[in-house]
């Protein structure tokens, strides 16, 4: 089973710190959906800062719900070219597929989604 995971870009000026808290106020308003044990379990996301990028865990309801809102609210604060999405996957999280630049691969640099 492929894991979907979702890369927000960003320019390097950015700051990373602004973006999370965007991105926890996203996490905050898909528990009043789906309830905070359920995100909690289900929602996972790394701030990688050489790349100034957010990778979101999008194999989840919770997940694609917290993309969604994220891009929202992005949108919003940076307008629509203020950041680029691409969706990356990964036929073997668990132990890396070794492809070049994998989002969720540690063998291949991305170093994986916690």
């Amino acid at each position: 089973m492929d894991k979907t995971i979702t890369r927000f870009e960003f320019g390097q000026g950015t700051d990373l710190a602004e973006i999370e808290s965007t991105l926890h106020l996203a996490v905050l308003a898909v528990e009043g959906l789906h309830g905070e044990a359920r995100v909690r379990l289900e929602v996972r996301y790394r701030i990688d800062t050489p790349t100034t990028s957010v990778l979101l865990d999008c194999q989840t309801g919770s997940g694609r719900a917290v993309a969604r809102v994220f891009a929202a609210f992005l949108t919003r604060e940076l307008g629509a070219e203020g950041y680029r999405v691409r969706r990356l996957s990964c036929s073997r999280p668990e132990g890396g597929c070794g492809k070049p630049r994998c989002a969720s691969c540690p063998r291949s640099g991305g170093g994986g989604v916690r």
